[in-house]
């Protein structure tokens, strides 16, 4: 088996035998643990989540900010055969609930911050057995599972004896989809579509002496490919609990990190931070940035950064396109089509559309383990996805005639703010569920930060004299963070179809107008939690 196609238990294996004292998971704190450590932690969680009765095929949520002791626990699931879910600290309400009982979640890691909002759901997940508590007390309110917390959880587990290894069409991970096209679903990801990411994408590039600086979440797919990727190479992987463009170049120098990912918004918000002397002074010498900023150029030249590089997937598929090294030619290129896999840009009716045509970019591989295992629990959308043996990405391509291909948008509606795709879908379904609210219309407004910010237009029920500064107070305590939309607007009718479907037509023409509120116009913050 090629040395890039192995699943991360069998490569932190290898490397605690052969060097167990080299660095591998590290935080901006100063936590760090060897490959060595590592696999031992990983083996005890694994022990630990046994004697909660947990095996193979269970799943497992983690609802717990990013760590190095989250990777450890996830590399423990999967010595089990178990499966773990990442949860988004943001969810709340009915959206945590529904995840949780989608996936079916027998037992829950859970941040004694977050404690609260998950009982408020609890009895909306019947597959729910054990709660394991992180980082605080247990909660006083008696639970309809059992509730355990970490000490005792981890003071009787045992360093376990390392079981057998995974397959490359076993299940790595189920992780939850942004929503861009409706609620969100549970990708099935079988380690053979991890381990075609983490090579694929950076092949040729970084060796044992590399650090890479990870500022996103660990429940995404980039949270389950940088673990791997970096200990492929035996360098070590630094992980911050949440992006800061203030700590962020003192971080890269702080961990001699020489590698990172920027996504969204992230290179926009360096770009505005007070220029100053040491700003070209960082170890810094690859930027993976998807998309690649319009002010890439600048980006590269004020901090020094040699070398980017940028490419397209999803949480539904391998690598798919590469540029490794962006210039002036190919900035806005997504990159080439990348060796194990086959590509076609098709008209509504999946028939090829010539070069320079617009149309839905379909992926299909060789080995079936490279691309998602379906949706957990949906059959239906695993079917619509699905289609003529190919996978239906959902997303606007055209190529040229030299193999460039350029993403042109989403087939459907979402708005990618920050990092995130958010669901139109999923925010006008939790705004219409205020008792003043008639129908609730979702756009995305450009942003001068390169992205899209959320604006909701509101048609309210008759007699309200509900005020866009209540509607907010209301959604902040209703929604995650980054849905809170930044626009309201108050309108008479929300225009639909015949079959009752929203129309956002006529908002998209003058999306910010004499008649929409802002809130940062009225310096309203939305707090964290």
């Amino acid at each position: 088996m090629n040395v890039y196609e192995r699943s991360l238990p069998e490569v932190l294996l290898a490397h605690a035998e052969e060097n167990p004292d080299r660095p591998f998971l590290e935080d901006v704190e100063g936590y760090s643990a060897s490959y060595g450590q590592v696999l031992e932690n990983s083996l005890r969680w694994a022990d630990a989540w046994r004697r909660c009765e947990i095996g193979h095929g269970d799943r497992v949520a983690v609802f717990v900010p990013p760590s190095p002791q989250y990777i450890e626990c996830w590399i423990g699931l999967t010595w089990l055969g178990a499966i773990e879910v990442g949860i988004n600290p943001d969810y709340r309400g009915d959206m945590l609930a529904s995840v949780l009982s989608d996936c079916g979640a027998k037992a829950v890691l859970v941040h004694v911050d977050y404690l609260d909002r998950l009982s408020e759901v609890l009895d909306r997940v019947p597959s729910l057995e054990t709660i394991v508590v992180s980082g605080g007390p247990m909660s006083e309110t008696v639970l309809p599972c059992e509730q355990i917390s970490f000490d005792a959880f981890w003071d009787r587990a045992e360093v376990m004896s390392p079981p057998a290894l995974p397959n490359p069409w076993d299940i790595a991970t189920i992780c939850y989809t942004s929503g861009t096209t409706g609620p969100s679903k549970g990708v099935r990801l079988p380690w053979g579509q991890v381990q075609h990411l983490a090579s694929v994408n950076f092949e040729g590039l970084l060796t044992g002496e590399d650090a890479f600086y990870l500022p996103l979440p660990l429940f995404h797919i980039g949270g389950k490919v940088f673990p791997l990727l970096m200990a492929e190479r035996g360098g070590r992987l630094v992980v911050r609990e949440r992006f800061s463009a203030t700590a962020f170049w003192s971080d890269i120098r702080k961990t001699r990190s020489t590698f990172t990912v920027l996504v969204g918004t992230m290179a926009g918000l360096l770009l505005k931070q007070p220029e100053l002397p040491e700003d070209s002074d960082n170890p810094l010498w690859l930027l993976w940035a998807v998309p690649v900023p319009d002010r890439i150029e600048e980006f590269q030249k004020r901090f020094g950064i040699p070398r980017v590089m940028t490419s397209y997937t999803q949480t539904e598929m391998c690598a798919a396109l590469r540029n490794q090294h962006v210039n002036e030619s190919n900035r806005t290129s997504a990159g080439q089509i990348v060796p194990g896999v086959e590509l076609a840009i098709v008209d509504e009716h999946d028939l090829p559309v010539p070069d320079g045509e617009i149309g839905q970019l379909l992926i299909r591989t060789r080995e079936p383990w490279r691309l998602n295992a379906g949706y957990h629990g949906r059959p239906d959308a695993t079917a619509e996805a699905w289609q003529n043996g190919w996978f239906h990405t959902g997303d606007a391509f055209r190529r040229d005639s030299d193999g460039w291909y350029y993403f042109i948008d989403r087939m459907k509606d979402c708005v990618r703010r920050g990092g995130e795709n958010i669901s139109s879908l999923e925010v006008e379904r939790i705004v219409d569920q205020h008792p003043e609210v008639d129908t609730a219309a979702c756009i995305g407004v450009k942003s001068d930060l390169g992205d899209e910010d959320v604006k909701i237009c509101v048609q309210l029920t008759a007699g309200s004299t509900l005020s866009e500064r209540e509607l907010l107070e209301w959604l902040v305590a209703h929604m995650p963070r980054f849905m809170v939309p930044r626009y309201i607007e108050i309108v008479a009718e929300v225009p639909k179809t015949p079959n009752q479907r929203v129309q956002k037509a006529e908002f998209r023409k003058t999306p910010v107008n004499d008649r929409t509120w802002d809130r940062q116009a009225h310096d309203v913050d939305v707090p964290r939690h």
